[in-house]
Parts: structure tokens; sequence; C-alpha cells
């Protein structure tokens, strides 16, 4: 999730200039659902995310008449629908399911990661003040407390806990770099 809501701060961010010579600030990818992710691990087996079927890719090569042209601004309500839609691709993956149930059914939760759940939530309204931003959104995301799996065994926790936290310090190297190579 932190690398989807990385691409859309850029998305929402960016300056875009059209070929009719037309620009704006930022643009949406209305169209965002599970099945528009592509899943890669590049050679060191780290995983990155693509984001495809952009909703302006339906007009990529019509040329409707200037009067009808549909936007693709990122406005507050449009980055509102995109949070709300990864919100919902974060419900399915937190179960396990590409099918969306009622997700306001409080015993339809996993209770395995409860801030996880609740920054989830926070995607979809359904619980404190809604993010503004996919920049505000990816920040809570990486600020959130990692939970380890459980585990059967006594031991294995408490050693899969000091594992994570040497885990930690390569993550948090390694989305600094990233975000050093954005900027």
């Amino acid at each position: 999730m932190a690398q989807i809501l990385q691409t859309l701060t850029i998305l929402h961010q960016q300056k875009v200039v059209f070929p009719s010579g037309q620009f704006q600030r930022g643009i949406i990818h209305g169209n965002l659902r599970l099945n528009n992710l592509l899943w890669v691990e590049d050679k060191a087996g780290y995983p990155f995310i693509y984001l495809s079927d952009f909703a302006l890719w339906e007009d990529l090569f019509e040329i409707p008449p200037p009067e009808t042209l549909r936007s693709y601004e990122a406005s507050p309500e449009d980055i509102a629908q995109e949070l709300e839609a990864l919100g919902k691709i974060g419900y399915c993956l937190l179960q396990g399911d590409s099918v969306l149930p009622t997700i306001t059914d409080e015993s339809s939760w996993p209770t395995a990661d409860p801030w996880l759940t609740s920054f989830i939530k926070r995607l979809l309204h359904l619980e404190g003040a809604p993010f503004t931003s996919a920049e505000e959104a990816g920040q809570a995301l990486v600020s959130l407390p990692r939970v380890p799996p459980l585990s059967q065994e006594p031991g294995e926790r408490e050693e899969m806990t000091a594992k994570t936290k040497g885990n930690l310090w390569r993550t948090a190297l390694w989305l600094g770099g990233g975000a050093l190579t954005l900027m």
C-alpha cells in the first residue's frame, strides 16, 4: 500500500502537459481496483507495484470536442474517491479475498493487526477524519507499528520480533533511499 500511496502522491502533484498543449496540476488514476495492480519482484526479490488501466487511457485515442472533454485533474473529491478505492483494495488484501463484502459489518474485519485495520477504515471514511491527500495517508501508513505474525512456539515470537526490528531498519533505509531518488 505504501508504494501505491507514493505513486498516487506523485500523480496528484505532478504537472501534466497534454499533446493538445493544455496542462493541469495533478492527475488522478480514476480506475483504482485490485485487478489494476501489477506486482513484480526485482532481481533482489523486492516487490514493486505498478498501477495500470488509468481512466485517462480510455480516452487516449479519441479526440472529443473541447466542451465534452472529461477532466482528470486531481480535485479534493477525486483524491478522496481514490483513497477510498485504495481502502477497498486494502480491505480485500487484509481479508485475503478479491471479493468486497459489506465493509460496514464490524464482524467481517480481521483482528490480527488493529493499527492497519484502523488505517484502512480511515481510508474508507469509516473511522476518524478522512485523509486529505495520498501523501498524508502514506505518512500515516509508514508510521504504523508493525505487528509480528503469531506463532505456535513460545520462543518463536520473541525471535521473530528481533528479526522484525532488524528488517525495519533495512526497510526504512530502502524506503528512504527511494524517497531521496524522487527528490
